[in-house]
């Protein structure tokens, strides 16, 4: 308690006292009078007050009584205070998770040189490690890791806990979403219960640098699989040969996610850190091809046609262009959680017994976060594809230290992830997935495929592409091992 107490007092002090306020510095009020009421592109290292808004909704409310000023004053007072002792807590309840876990690692270690005789007593039997799939798949194409990182998990139960790398498709249920009426007032939300795109591949890459710009550099669309099951073919034909995707389309065919995890915590300067992508492609479901064509649309639907006719990055263009980041999207005036048409993601864990973290953190589990300086979006000129990158290099430092400290724990998760375009007015509720997978058993250090970035007009070049040490080709044809580029495959140990 005394260190929660500490941590909020010291938020409380960092923020500095407002030109011609009449409270003393570090008061609470001063910091939330002189603040603009839409604001909330704060730089605090525990996240955004919007995130948090989002997870602990009840605790913010409006004042009903009382004058209007004053009525201003006080919920603008209240929710400041609310917000820094949130995030004080968390990060309270984290640190001493962090030194329980450290005072026992060292007891152990303690104990190990006060007792000689079990390091001389007969070794145990080594544990073994979680079963790891095999790559069978040979090498046929320009891109040739796509495909083959991750296997799809087709079972109707979750695989067991550290098996992997798997993914799975999703079917749009089971992350939480905004349901009217006056969703700002009544906060209600529900478990989702649509998706407009299917997934058709999941990937984990990396290399000498951040990975970007995948479509039109590193994968084309003709390198993504035709479709071969029911579902698949009906989403290519758009649930009918008379409404096929076209250009004219408003929605994007392929819908490409790139997630960019880094290893580090960014708190050493000038030490770089390449990270992995974990690369998603979907496509179009026909019953949202069908929506879409309608003169009213479903608000979910109509909310992404507004989402990609706004101004984007080109394939190839300048990674300057203001129109490629999602932060360019935001209005300043408005908080980002009342803000329509912004994109967010879920994350949720759903074997969480499974994984020792702070309880404290169960609260914030599959809760959506807004994607704004951390988002990139290019779009193809016909609209037939649309690439949306998150960098989570770019989320707060809390984020980021716990990613890095719980590393060795990623393999047990099981984890739904889900996109979505931010609905908040009734005509633009109830809001639907955009696209949803399930990740079970990655080591992010381990499974990525290492790759040499390609240019796109050298067909000459040779392609390096490293191989986990838990793949083989023992079963892959040596004549198929040759493609129209030069291919180099090395097991990397």
């Amino acid at each position: 308690l005394v260190s929660q107490i500490v941590l909020v007092q010291a938020l409380i002090r960092r923020v500095p006292r407002p030109p011609g306020s009449g409270f003393g510095m570090g008061s609470s009020i001063s910091c939330c009078t002189s603040r603009n009421y839409g604001c909330d592109m704060n730089n605090s290292v525990f996240g955004e007050d919007a995130f948090y808004r989002e997870a602990n909704w009840e605790e913010f409310y409006d004042c009903d009584e009382g004058d209007e000023d004053q009525d201003g004053l006080l919920k603008r007072a209240h929710e400041q205070v609310r917000l820094k002792m949130s995030k004080g807590m968390m990060v309270a309840n984290y640190a001493t998770f962090e030194l329980h876990k450290r005072a026992r690692k060292a007891l152990e270690l303690e104990c190990m040189r006060a007792s000689p005789s079990r390091l001389s007593a007969e070794p145990a039997s080594p544990r073994l490690s979680p079963p790891r799939f095999n790559l069978s798949a040979a090498l046929g194409s320009r891109c040739a890791w796509y495909g083959k990182t991750m296997q799809e998990w087709t079972g109707q139960e979750y695989p067991p806990t550290g098996e992997g790398p798997y993914w799975q498709r999703g079917d749009g249920k089971g992350l939480p979403v905004r349901h009217g009426p006056n969703y700002p007032k009544r906060r209600q939300k529900l478990e989702s219960g649509s998706v407009m795109y299917s997934a058709i591949s999941c990937d984990a890459i990396k290399g000498n640098s951040r990975i970007e710009d995948i479509m039109d550099r590193l994968v084309h669309l003709e390198d993504l699989p035709a479709a071969s099951g029911p579902a698949d073919r009906e989403s290519d034909r758009g649930a009918g040969p008379h409404i096929a995707w076209t250009p004219h389309c408003k929605l994007p065919r392929i819908l490409c996610i790139n997630l960019m995890l880094p290893y580090e915590t960014g708190l050493i300067p000038f030490r770089k850190d390449a990270g992995a992508s974990f690369v998603a492609f979907f496509r179009i479901k026909p019953e949202t091809v069908q929506e879409a064509m309608k003169s009213s649309p479903s608000p979910a639907v109509s909310q992404f046609l507004d989402f990609c006719q706004r101004p984007t990055g080109l394939p190839g263009g300048s990674r300057d262009n203001p129109d490629r980041s999602l932060a360019s999207r935001l209005d300043p005036s408005k908080r980002n959680d009342v803000q329509s048409g912004c994109f967010k993601a879920n994350a949720k864990c759903v074997n969480l017994e499974d994984v020792n973290v702070p309880t404290s953190l169960y609260d914030y589990n599959g809760k959506p976060c807004l994607i704004t300086k951390s988002g990139y979006i290019i779009k193809a000129p016909n609209n037939e594809w649309v690439e949306i990158g998150i960098d989570v290099r770019f989320f707060n430092i809390l984020v980021r230290k716990m990613l890095s400290s719980y590393r060795k724990l990623v393999p047990k998760t099981k984890v739904h992830f889900g996109f979505l375009v931010q609905g908040t007015e009734d005509h633009e509720l109830p809001e639907a997935l955009l696209c949803d997978l399930y990740i079970y058993g990655v080591n992010i250090m381990d499974d990525p495929w290492w790759i040499d970035d390609i240019d796109d007009d050298d067909d000459n070049k040779l392609v390096h592409v490293y191989v986990p040490s838990h793949a083989n080709f023992n079963n892959v044809p040596a004549t198929r091992l040759h493609a129209t580029s030069s291919f180099q495959v090395v097991l990397r140990a």
